[in-house]
């Protein structure tokens, strides 16, 4: 028995058929006029360049918390060792005359038992690298300077010149350690709320009166919204756009 079937005309490249009541739409002809390929890709462009920047804030602010983060860890393991060494702040370097006055121990190797991993002194926004010749020559990679603020008419092997949370000191030769610069008393901070032991850097250092974002050299790296992360004496972290000459010098 063959289907009954109408078919009506409606248009050019259109027509219905009509199988048992069923109304089926068949097109002859698909497509997209070049006007309307042109709008489709202009409303795609818009959107694109809307949700691109939103995305792109969303992924800094991500990197930041994760920064964030990383500081807290460095204010605690800061804490940690104070409270293990007679409240002495976490020294930036030493070494021992054996080895030529190459640094043997930075900062960060030193509070590494306390933070228990290495991935705390990096931000993911950026860092720089630190050349390290003991006990082998490898490279290590950090993101926060140590605020060894002094006044630059001194020698940098003078103690009397040192502004920031270290000093400098040595020992005669043969002796346990050479010469290094070394944490400060928590006894000798009078604001330690304020005063910055680590912050986001260009380099290794904090040295220069001038050199922080309140100075003429700036050599704070700005990786956060146009600001930085900085780690006090109390062991908080916290956001900076700008910093004040206080908060480098005790």
């Amino acid at each position: 028995m063959q289907r009954k079937q109408e078919s009506r005309r409606f248009g050019k490249g259109q027509h219905a058929t009509s199988i048992r009541g069923v109304l089926c739409w068949e097109l002859s002809h698909v497509g997209f006029t070049l006007i309307e390929l042109l709008v489709v890709i202009a409303i795609i462009a818009i959107l694109a360049a809307i949700l691109f920047p939103v995305f792109s804030q969303a992924r800094d602010k991500a990197r930041a918390a994760a920064c964030l983060s990383h500081a807290r860890q460095i204010g605690t393991a800061v804490q940690m060792y104070s409270q293990d060494y007679d409240e002495q702040v976490v020294p930036h370097w030493y070494t021992h005359w054996a080895w030529n006055g190459v640094p043997a121990w930075w900062w960060f190797e030193t509070i590494e038992p306390y933070a228990k991993n290495r991935g705390f002194q990096q931000c993911p926004s950026g860092w720089f690298s630190l050349n390290h010749a003991y006990p082998t020559i490898h490279t290590d990679t950090l993101s926060f300077g140590y605020n060894c603020i002094r006044d630059t008419a001194y020698s940098w092997r003078d103690p009397a010149g040192y502004r920031g949370v270290c000093t400098y000191a040595a020992n005669s030769a043969g002796i346990q350690f050479g010469e290094g610069k070394f944490g400060i008393h928590l006894a000798q901070v009078n604001r330690p709320a304020e005063l910055i032991i680590l912050a986001e850097c260009i380099g290794a250092e904090f040295w220069n009166l001038a050199q922080p974002d309140w100075g003429t050299q700036p050599a704070v790296a700005r990786r956060h919204q146009e600001g930085f992360h900085c780690v006090f004496c109390d062991g908080h972290a916290k956001w900076y756009r700008r910093t004040e000459q206080v908060n480098w010098i005790r």
